[in-house]
This record gives C-alpha cells, sequence and structure tokens, in this order.
C-alpha cells in the first residue's frame, strides 16, 4: 500500500495534478510497517504433493502444469519463462538462454539444462511449437494465479493443494536454491545458477561461468526431484 501511495503522488506531481508531493516526508516507519523476508520453501515430503496435485488438476492447462515444472528444476523466474522464445532454447546444446532483456537483473544467463527439464521443453514445444513464445502467449499471471487456484477450495470444500501454510509462484525459485544447498552444491554455483552477483572482489576478480558445475548441479537436483524422500536432505540434517 505504502509504495503505490508514494508512487501515485510522485505521478500527479509528474502530470501537473498537484504542485507538490504530500507523502515526501513519509517513511515506512511512519505506519510502522516492517520488511519480513518470506521464508517459505517447499520441504521434501510436499514436493511429490505438489507434482501430484499438478498432475491431477482437471482444468489446469497442460503448458501450465509443465511450466511450474520448469520453474522448480531451473530457479527461473515466472516471467522469464513467460518471456522465453523458442529462439532461446538450444535443444541440440541443451541450453535455455535468458536474454538481457528478459532478466530481472539485467545479465544474460544461459541455463544448462537436465535431461528432465529438456524433456518438459519438448513436450512443450508440442504444444506452443507453432508460435514464437515457448508458452504461448500465457498471460504474465498465467502461473501464479494456476498455483493460488490450486490452493483455493472448490465448492464442495476440497482443496487440490492443502498445505499448511500457502505456496507462491517464487516460493519455488527458494525451494531450488534451498535444496541445491542441501545437495552440497557450492555458493558459487547456486548464485551463478539464479543469476545473482556475488558481492566484494570475487565479483570483480572470478570470471568463471560454471557451465559445466552448473550443469551437474541441474542433473543432481532433477534426480532427486524424481525420488525426492530418498535424496533430498531431510529436515533433520543439520549443515556445518
Amino acid at each position: 500500500f505504502f509504495s503505490y501511495l508514494k508512487s501515485f503522488f510522485r505521478w500527479c506531481v509528474a502530470t501537473g495534478q498537484i504542485d507538490s508531493d504530500p507523502s515526501a516526508p513519509l517513511s515506512r516507519k511512519t505506519f510502522k510497517f516492517v520488511n519480513r523476508d518470506r521464508e517459505r520453501r517447499l520441504t521434501r515430503e510436499e514436493v511429490p504433493v505438489l507434482l501430484e496435485a499438478l498432475n491431477s488438476a482437471p482444468r489446469m492447462e497442460y503448458r501450465t502444469k509443465i511450466a511450474i515444472k520448469v520453474l522448480l528444476l531451473t530457479g527461473a523466474r515466472s516471467g522469464e519463462l513467460i518471456k522465453a522464445r523458442w529462439s532461446h532454447v538450444d535443444f541440440t546444446n541443451e541450453v535455455w538462454t535468458l536474454p538481457v532483456e528478459n532478466t530481472k537483473t539485467s545479465k544474460e544467463l544461459v541455463i544448462p539444462l537436465a535431461p528432465q527439464t529438456l524433456e518438459l521443453f519438448r513436450r512443450l514445444k508440442e504444444e506452443t511449437g507453432a508460435t514464437r513464445l515457448v508458452l504461448g502467449g500465457l498471460s504474465p499471471k498465467a502461473l501464479i494465479k494456476a498455483l493460488t487456484r490450486l490452493q483455493t477450495p472448490k465448492k464442495n470444500g476440497e482443496i487440490p493443494l492443502a498445505f499448511d501454510e500457502k505456496l507462491r509462484i517464487h516460493d519455488l525459485r527458494r525451494s531450488f536454491t534451498t535444496f541445491l544447498t542441501g545437495l552440497r552444491v557450492p555458493f558459487e554455483v547456486r548464485e551463478r545458477m539464479v543469476n545473482h552477483t556475488v558481492a566484494g572482489v570475487s565479483s570483480v576478480y572470478n570470471r568463471w561461468d560454471y557451465r559445466q558445475e552448473r550443469k551437474e548441479a541441474a542433473i543432481l537436483l532433477a534426480d532427486a526431484i524424481d525420488d525426492p524422500l530418498n535424496l533430498l536432505p531431510s529436515e533433520e540434517i543439520e549443515f556445518v
């Protein structure tokens, strides 16, 4: 609400509706707003529950089901997948390229694909290959709404995906990095996989792309997702 309020008054000033911004002296502390980082991510026990709910959803589009699985396997943002074109997917070299204009960080990222993820893209190709876009022009909010509907009670009171805490689409990205950590994937590799910039001197001098390491990590994670109760770390494991 606070951000919308500030933006509204800035727009009013810019368009000449008012002479000055009355919200300029205000801050989040004025309203006692507290920023809390969201911590929700999937547990290993929830992974098969989510996948089963997707597979069983009768009214969800096939491309939407596949898209959500791709997000879990790549750690990509939903907007990056929505904007992806078939020209960005290289089946021969098994990579998906996020061009600069499609990323939040304005940095290109070449994502090495595990065999399972590559197969999902092949299925999408059968569905949307006649279009330029990988998801065939799916609306920007489609994946968010689809996941929300899975967790919304039906008329009979049944909830297709009944988790104790609601799962949001961006939580898949948090789950991705958390699972990689549990699988002992090094920090630098994980950060590169989600297109983060490592702060400090390392970001200046370390120009290694970790392409092979990222490929191996993607396969490791995809294999774990296939059999999560056996391969993904348990909640009781403490990392040192």
